[in-house]
């Protein structure tokens, strides 16, 4: 339905992913919780803290595995509980020696280092060209506020936030998707006219500004996407 299709065990490797740079430490606490609930382990008793962490990793994790539309995101909720594990994990390596105490504190330092200077330079033009947020706002800042919002090529679902009760929908009640300037042009005509706000691949662009039979006029664009003001000729 919302065109994200996965495979069972998507999570199962996503999860792990999320967890870096601490995936080493990760996996081996699971492998040691595996471990420890075989017959002939001689681990010492799960603590109440892991076990209540284990639970709150798997059902997340198995839950939305059904799940026929899968996103990274959904299993968000499950990470504390993978760290929980990890830093368990971690807290019981490092009482080995003082080289060990070192290391992770040398790792955590660079993390810490490398994770802002991320946020500082990287995230915002990565946030930029994922969303259609600033492509909205241009479109308002154009004079059109109230126009319908209209996809084509696309279906955007964070334009949901953005562009609420104002994107062209189906008769199921989904984003209508358009394939092509023709039907941006049929749609102006069922408003009596009225010029719409159309949300375009860059790739798609040229479809409506060299389509002869529509005026159209390129707002903003966020590297990815393109949004522009259309009128009927």
């Amino acid at each position: 339905k919302y065109f994200h299709p996965q495979p069972f065990y998507f999570f199962f490797w996503v999860l792990p992913l999320m967890t870096i740079p601490w995936l080493p430490f990760f996996v081996l606490a699971i492998y040691e919780r595996i471990k420890a609930l075989s017959v002939s382990s001689k681990i010492v008793t799960v603590s109440p803290l892991t076990t209540f962490a284990l639970a709150w990793l798997i059902v997340p994790l198995v839950f939305f595995s059904f799940s026929g539309s899968k996103l990274p995101g959904y299993i968000l909720p499950a990470v504390p509980a993978a760290m929980i594990l990890t830093a368990e994990y971690i807290w019981r390596f490092i009482q080995k020696n003082q080289f060990r105490a070192n290391l992770v504190q040398c790792i955590a330092l660079a993390t810490f280092v490398t994770v802002t200077a991320f946020l500082v330079f990287a995230v915002p033009h990565f946030a930029e060209t994922d969303s259609v947020k600033s492509l909205i706002a241009a479109g308002d800042e154009s004079g059109m506020p109230d126009a319908e919002v209209l996809s084509l090529n696309m279906i955007s679902h964070n334009a949901e936030f953005y562009a609420s009760g104002r994107l062209l929908r189906s008769a199921d009640g989904k984003q209508k998707k358009l394939f092509g300037p023709y039907d941006v042009l049929k749609e102006i005509e069922r408003r009596d006219g009225k010029p719409v706000l159309v949300l375009v691949p860059l790739e798609y662009l040229r479809q409506l500004t060299e389509y002869e039979h529509l005026r159209t006029k390129v707002l903003k664009d966020n590297g990815e996407v393109a949004i522009a003001q259309v009128f009927a000729e």
